[in-house]
C-alpha cells in the first residue's frame, strides 16, 4: 500500500499478546488434578474389556519363594538340632519361605490397595500388612496398617508412625481437616527352647520385641537382664 510518506512496514505482532481462547472447562480439570468423580470413573466400566485392561493397567503382584528339602540323620537331642538349625526349623523334611505383594495402584483412579505377607519367622510386626485408601478431590480415607503423620511440616513437632487403624483427610479452600485412629498391634509369645549345655546361640523365632517386657527363665528360675543375660 503507497502513501506519502511511502510504504508501511510489515508489522509482527508477538503470540503472547494475541487472545487466546480459555480451554473447555473439562480439559481444565483433568490438568489440575488426575483424581476423578467416583461416579464418572465407575461409568467407564461399560463392559468385561474395559475391566480387564483397568486391572492390567493397575495390579502389580510380585514376591518370591524359597523351598527346602532336608534328609538329616540326628544323634543327639532332636530339639536342639530343631533350634539352632534353618532358623528353628531344623526338625523339618521340608522348609518353606514365602514373601509375596499385591498391589493396586489407584484402580479406576481412586482405590488403592496394599498388601504384603510373608511366613518368616524374623518377620517384623509390619512385614504383613494390608493397606486400603480411598481418593477423592477434597477427600482421602486410609485404613488398615497405615503410616500416620501429624505435626506438618515443622520437624520438632512431628508425628510419624506405622499404626493399625484410619486416618481420614478433608480440604475445602484452604482448610484442612485430619483424623487418625489407631491401636496397637502386638502380641505375646511364649517360647521355649531346649539347651545342649552350650552358651548358644539360641534363636528366639521372632524380632521387634518390645525393650523392657521379655522374661527368661532357665530351668523355672527367672534371670534378671544386665544381671544374669
Amino acid at each position: 500500500m503507497a502513501t506519502p510518506a511511502g510504504v508501511i512496514p510489515q508489522i509482527t505482532i508477538p503470540k503472547e499478546a494475541t487472545f487466546q481462547k480459555p480451554a473447555p472447562p473439562n480439559q481444565r480439570e483433568r490438568s489440575r488434578t488426575e483424581k476423578r468423580n467416583t461416579l464418572d470413573a465407575l461409568k467407564t466400566l461399560r463392559n468385561w474389556e474395559s475391566l480387564q485392561q483397568e486391572i492390567q493397567r493397575t495390579v502389580t503382584i510380585s514376591g518370591r519363594k524359597s523351598i527346602g528339602f532336608h534328609l538329616h540323620q540326628v544323634e543327639g537331642d532332636a530339639s536342639a538340632f530343631r533350634d539352632q538349625n534353618y532358623f528353628g526349623q531344623g526338625g523339618q523334611r521340608v522348609t518353606d519361605n514365602t514373601e509375596m505383594t499385591i498391589r493396586v495402584n489407584k484402580f479406576l483412579g481412586f482405590l488403592t490397595f496394599d498388601w504384603r505377607w510373608t511366613n518368616s519367622r524374623f518377620r517384623n510386626p509390619y512385614d504383613s500388612r494390608i493397606t486400603y485408601t480411598y481418593e477423592s478431590p477434597n477427600f482421602t480415607l486410609e485404613w488398615g496398617d497405615i503410616t500416620a503423620a501429624l505435626g506438618g511440616s515443622n520437624p520438632l513437632v512431628g508425628f510419624n508412625r506405622t499404626l493399625k487403624g484410619a486416618t481420614a483427610q478433608a480440604q475445602w479452600g484452604n482448610n484442612r481437616m485430619r483424623y487418625i485412629r489407631s491401636e496397637t498391634k502386638a502380641a505375646a509369645r511364649t517360647i521355649t527352647i531346649q539347651g545342649n549345655d552350650s552358651p548358644g546361640p539360641y534363636y528366639l523365632q521372632g524380632s521387634q520385641i518390645v525393650d523392657g517386657s521379655e522374661r527368661v527363665q532357665v530351668d523355672g528360675v527367672e534371670k534378671r537382664r544386665g544381671e544374669d543375660y
